[in-house]
């Protein structure tokens, strides 16, 4: 790593401040996240209570109406898995569309900030690729 020490403090930090616009698309992002990887994790319990009921309640007479009830759990969590998901999808491209542009734009403003003789001094392309790499 040829990076200087405190470079990467200063842009993580530099990154903090243009996450820190969007806080509510960010927590819901998150909170989202966390529902739907929980509602998918609960899923396979139910699919296992539904096998061993097959397999082990055959001929007991209130097995279908366990089943069912089951089946329907199953249901009700995989539409919370995917109605989440979708949430984290909106929230996730809103957040990073709106801070990748901010980000660009400050980097955008910080160069017009230079003089003329830094741009004579420098090769243009490869500030360009260090604005997109940022």
């Amino acid at each position: 790593m040829n990076e200087k020490p405190g470079y990467l403090k200063q842009t993580i930090s530099l990154y903090w401040k243009f996450l820190k616009q969007y806080k509510i698309s960010l927590f819901l992002a998150i909170v989202s996240f966390l529902i739907a990887s929980i509602s998918s994790t609960i899923v396979p319990l139910y699919l296992k209570k539904f096998v061993d009921l097959l397999a082990y309640s055959a001929n007991a007479p209130d097995v279908v109406s366990q089943i069912y009830h089951i089946f329907l759990i199953i249901i009700i969590l995989r539409f919370i898995q995917f109605v989440f998901k979708r949430v984290v999808m909106f929230a996730d491209s809103y957040f990073c569309s709106k801070t990748m542009a901010d980000l660009y734009h400050f980097t955008f403003e910080y160069l017009h900030k230079h003089s003329f003789n830094f741009f004579n001094n420098n090769f243009v392309g490869s500030l360009v690729k260090r604005v997109n790499r940022f």
